[in-house]
């Protein structure tokens, strides 16, 4: 294994900055392949494609429950005259929203009008993350896209939870144990 030979501070190195050359880096041409350990060993590979399920789901899940409530709140304003009020807390206030009733129906159905706008949004955001979990399935090898961001914040959790890494003496290797023990923790 190639990635048992470099630091954490090397793979960071070369992932984000950039930097190819020893003894700060990891060479351009093996960069790759310890990449490739590294997301192999940890299974990120399947942990970003699982995200990337669970995000479809869960945008299909708020674009269907919000166009029927939306409907349902339509029909029974006209059937009766007033709004179905439990569901302002129930849906709409759970998904970011505040309705209001003052009484007058015009003002409301622009509310739900407004509501339904603004629900478009997320119709573009799961249309790109279908695109991008299609494209995760066409590719056979991963794709370097985990941000520095998410690596930190992962480097950050592995320590608060006790795990010890000194960015200059851990290996590549011993952090992608690290990350995989922790998932099995949290999995079982």
């Amino acid at each position: 294994m190639e990635f048992d030979n470099y630091t954490v501070r090397q793979f960071m190195n070369a992932w984000f900055k950039q930097v190819y050359s020893s003894p700060k880096g990891i060479p351009k041409d093996i960069f790759q392949e310890v990449y490739n350990e590294y997301v192999d060993a940890t299974k990120s590979f399947e942990i970003e494609r699982f995200e990337k399920v669970t995000y479809v789901h869960f945008l299909n899940g708020r674009l269907n429950t919000m166009r029927i409530t939306l409907r349902l709140q339509k029909e029974f304003l006209e059937e009766f005259g007033v709004p179905y009020v439990p569901q302002f807390t129930f849906l709409f206030e759970e998904y970011g929203y505040s309705l209001t009733w003052n009484g007058e129906k015009d003002d409301f159905l622009k509310q739900l009008e407004r509501l339904e706008q603004e629900e478009k949004v997320y119709v573009s955001e799961l249309e790109t993350a279908i695109v991008d979990l299609k494209n995760m399935k066409k590719s056979e090898t991963p794709s370097i896209e985990t941000t520095r961001e998410s690596f930190i914040k992962m480097i950050n959790s592995l320590g608060k939870i006790g795990y010890k890494i000194d960015m200059d003496k851990t290996t590549v290797e011993e952090l992608s144990f690290m990350i995989n023990a922790e998932n099995d923790a949290q999995v079982n």
